[in-house]
């Protein structure tokens, strides 16, 4: 006799199909997800790694620059730093605090025309006071190509290349661990982890410096480099040009690259990456850039 029952199921329904594919497509994409923010968190660590290793390069050098600006004035016996402190009509604060901002321009160019040029101190009918272009960057052109940035990453990675340079001998090998060495325009490059060359900013005085842990409300002046204030106070009246001895100094010093101001801020060198969005936002309070300063003050290791 014919049993009689449910017919049994030849597979799945299309409904049934759909809600597994469905399925199947939500947990990729969390994976998938998941996956790409882990990896841009290694990414963010791997970069701030080599950011902060570079800023302690960096530091290093900006304070041999500046005790080599104060041993030139107790020493007394460079010509140009003497001329200098005959234009600040003797008066050796003044004179330390102008010196230590030229030479630190010299030191750390950001731009090519920077690099290959004097820095200007003084020019006026009866004086011209500079001081010689390093030939550390005598490679790069003598003329800027509309990328700061990229500018700035060649002459960052020059300066930190060059052996023994003010009793440092900084290892470019060791900051490999982001994007690496690459180029820009022919010249190398530290990279960061998203492939974007790492710059730098000679002066920096972004908001956040001006207060705790960067200055102290007890200090006399937030910028290190003039703690007297002089450079922001100073008056005297350029004879050669009828214009304040500050304007024709600042003048002088704002040629071929950033504009230097003597406004009593607080001014420090930090290294720069431009995140995982490649583009740098210019300061610390907007966009994913990376700051040396931060991490390098902060006492982030990348840990």
């Amino acid at each position: 006799m014919r049993r009689i029952g449910t017919p049994r199921r030849a597979g799945f329904t299309l409904i049934e199909l759909v809600i597994v594919v469905a399925l199947i497509g939500v947990l990729l994409a969390l994976t998938a997800g998941a996956a790409t923010r882990v990896l841009a968190s290694q990414k963010s660590k791997v970069t701030d790694l080599a950011v902060n290793k570079l800023q302690s390069g960096l530091d290093q050098q900006w304070k041999a620059v500046v005790d080599q600006c104060a041993q030139d004035r107790r020493q007394g016996s460079n010509p140009t730093y003497r001329a200098v402190l005959a234009y600040c009509d003797g008066d050796a604060d003044l004179a330390q605090a102008l010196w230590t901002y030229a030479n630190l321009k010299r030191e750390f160019p950001q731009t090519y025309a920077e690099a290959r040029n004097p820095v200007v101190i003084v020019n006026n009918a009866t004086a011209t006071i500079s001081i010689p272009a390093r030939g550390t960057f005598a490679s790069v052109p003598n003329s800027n190509t509309g990328n700061a940035a990229g500018e700035a990453a060649v002459l960052l990675y020059l300066n930190l290349s060059e052996k023994g340079n003010r009793g440092m001998n900084f290892s470019v090998d060791d900051v490999t661990g982001a994007g690496g060495q690459g180029d820009f325009g022919g010249f190398k490059v530290f990279r960061d982890a998203w492939g974007t060359p790492i710059s730098f900013v000679r002066f920096a005085n972004y908001g956040e410096l001006q207060a705790a842990p960067y200055t102290t409300t007890s200090a006399a002046s937030k910028d290190s480099l003039d703690p007297l204030n002089k450079l922001l106070n100073w008056g005297t009246v350029d004879p050669a040009t009828g214009q304040s001895k500050k304007a024709v100094v600042q003048a002088a010093l704002n040629q071929n690259g950033p504009a230097v101001a003597f406004d009593g801020t607080k001014k420090l060198i930090t290294v720069v990456s431009a995140g995982a969005n490649g583009q740098f936002e210019g300061n610390p309070s907007n966009g994913d850039d990376a700051y040396g300063f931060r991490l390098n003050r902060l006492g982030n290791r990348g840990e």
